[in-house]
């Protein structure tokens, strides 16, 4: 035995090649530089060995090991290295492409013929549960990150594109997107779209459901997301979606549903996301739409609170508390303003022998005749049969014109459903004045009205 290697405690290699497990001996050969592996060169293999790569010793003794498997692991190479160069012995845990499996190792070198001696076990299992393990506690990492952003305290809009960005770093797709739907159409409402990658936002909105995502119901029927790894799956049984995706360049999607009240209510969909190891997506993307879509309908909760604390019910035109809104708006400020109040006719006679089905059915008429002339936002229920509306910013003169033209229009019809008194003001701080002085306006044109009918 050489003295340096007795010195070292090692044994000649000879001593260790006959073992239960794969076991190869290599001579490896430095680069010029001295700086790498050129190559490694098969001096044995045992029967262990053999049968793990399907050679048999023959065709492997005496050949380079990156002539036999071409696509060498550089890691590997690395190994080898570390070994040839420190006199070290080195073990660790590697993936070979070579062998298809994960393999524990154990490197020693021998001094005396400059060999390097692998000893090798498949660890395939062990592997997958270290590696569930990390990829488990990544993806819980991942998902707590966009709670994180949706709970930062920044308004909706920016809150909800920092989440898609946030979520884009982590499973690295083309394209993220929300898709909000009633059941009836579908609408694309926020993406982020890689470098590179054109924005789909405005071609997506107000889509038929049945028609541009029906097809995805068949999917969740015997699963949790709409999970597409090749979208030529799609191409006979769902043209319309094959075709609109292989327009965008889309080869596989996943789109995970979020839901409001027990029905869908949207998906969140990654296009062309990253197939990693590492980060469970579809755990990531399905755990982030139940945060996403939480945040969406606590959204739409609130536009609906704040809808219904401005809105009339009944008619769908503005309330008292809207035109309050206005009214102090207009004080403060500099604009004119001409006013209409408006009053139904006969609405009590109505309710009272035909019903407030009827009745409201009139006020529902009123509201949208009177949103049709002056438009929406301008139009308010006072309450009861009144209602109220402000042009603001109108002149003197356009104003007096449309007086003069609706109150012919006006005297025109049989039965007049409505009574109106018109008042124009110059200056807003005295806008509460004009609506009362047009409340006033309205009651004489009332009070003309039924005298004209002889009921009073």
């Amino acid at each position: 035995m050489d003295d340096r290697a007795k010195d070292r405690g090692e044994q000649p290699l000879g001593m260790q090649w006959d073992v239960p497990v794969a076991f190869a001996v290599f001579k490896p050969q430095l680069n010029k530089l001295g700086d790498g592996i050129e190559s490694a060169e098969f001096v044995y293999v045992n029967e262990f060995f053999c049968r793990g790569v399907g050679f048999t010793p023959e065709q492997l003794v005496g050949r380079k090991f990156a002539d036999v498997f071409p696509g060498e692991t550089p890691e590997w190479s690395d190994v080898l290295f570390e070994v040839a160069t420190t006199g070290k012995r080195v073990q660790g845990s590697i993936y070979a492409k070579w062998s298809g499996h994960w393999l524990h190792f154990l490197a020693a070198p021998d001094a005396a013929s400059g060999c390097v001696s692998f000893v090798l076990s498949i660890v395939d299992h062990e592997m997958e549960e270290s590696l569930s393990t990390r990829s488990t506690a990544l993806t819980n990492d991942c998902i707590l990150r966009i709670s994180k952003v949706l709970n930062n305290g920044e308004d909706y809009e920016a809150c909800m594109n920092h989440a898609l960005e946030e979520l884009s770093a982590i499973i690295h797709p083309d394209r993220l997107y929300v898709l909000e739907t009633d059941g009836k159409t579908v609408s694309n409402t926020f993406e982020w779209c890689a470098a590179g990658i054109s924005s789909e936002i405005d071609s997506l909105q107000d889509l038929g459901y049945d028609e541009y995502i029906g097809g995805w119901e068949k999917f969740l029927e015997h699963d949790t997301s709409v999970l597409i790894p090749d979208i030529e799956m799609l191409k006979d049984d769902d043209p319309v979606d094959y075709h609109n995706l292989k327009r965008q360049g889309i080869e596989r999607i996943l789109n995970a549903p979020f839901f409001c009240k027990g029905e869908r209510a949207g998906y969140l969909g990654a296009d062309n996301y990253e197939l990693s190891d590492v980060i469970n997506t579809r755990a990531v993307l399905e755990s982030c739409s139940y945060f996403i879509g939480a945040k969406i309908i606590n959204q739409r909760l609130v536009e609906r609170l704040e809808y219904l604390g401005n809105h009339d019910v009944l008619t769908g035109v503005k309330n008292r508390n809207a035109l309050l809104s206005v009214v102090d708006e207009l004080t403060g400020g500099t604009e004119s303003v001409g006013i209409v109040f408006i009053d139904v006719n006969g609405l009590k006679k109505i309710n009272d022998t035909q019903g407030h089905a009827a009745g409201d059915e009139v006020l529902r008429l009123v509201a949208s005749r009177l949103s049709d002339e002056f438009g929406t936002d301008n139009v308010f229920r006072e309450g009861g049969d009144e209602f109220v509306v402000m042009l603001r910013g109108i002149g003197y003169d356009e104003f007096a014109k449309w007086q003069e033209d609706l109150l012919a229009r006006l005297a025109k019809e049989r039965r007049q459903v409505v009574s109106m008194g018109f008042e124009w003001c110059a200056h807003p701080h005295g806008v509460a004045e004009a609506i009362r002085s047009a409340d006033m306006r309205m009651y004489r044109a009332k009070a003309a009205y039924y005298c004209q009918l002889g009921l009073r």
